[in-house]
């Protein structure tokens, strides 16, 4: 992994089967293994990755969360699923930025280039293609 994150890029998103980014809530996540976190964490800080975001499902309703680290940008994580299925529950996420949305979703991942300082747009959709849950970060704001 460091040597991807050394790669140059503006953008790089990684997909995770867990959520990344969420506050710990009793289920499988990253927040269950706070060492492995901090460790990723502290590596896109040594390798000066900039504009890392996180993808993630699993939980059956939808969320955008931001994790802080010392000396790290906000690390954002778009959670979204499902689209088949639905969950009864939303569980507590202290990093939740919006609403949770518990009825079927997707998730979609926007750049506008066309700004001065182009911007990353995190969505998450209902299946009629409306916006539920919606952040604008510029790139600025996902670097070092």
């Amino acid at each position: 992994m460091e040597t991807v994150l050394q790669e140059p890029a503006e953008l790089r998103v990684v997909c995770s089967s867990n959520q990344f980014s969420i506050s710990y809530n009793g289920w499988e996540a990253w927040a269950n293994f706070p060492a492995e976190r901090r460790k990723f964490a502290e590596l896109i800080r040594s390798t000066q990755a900039n504009g890392v975001v996180f993808i993630s499902g699993d939980v059956h309703y939808a969320e955008i969360s931001r994790f802080e680290h010392p000396d790290c940008y906000p690390l954002y994580d778009v959670t979204s699923s499902g689209i088949t299925q639905t969950w009864p529950n939303v569980e507590a996420n202290e990093n939740r930025v919006g609403e949770a949305f518990q009825d079927n979703n997707y998730g979609v991942i926007e750049i506008d280039w066309e700004q001065p300082e182009p911007t990353i747009i995190m969505s998450v959709k209902n299946v009629n293609g409306n916006v539920v849950n919606s952040l604008t970060v510029p790139f600025s704001g996902i670097s070092f």
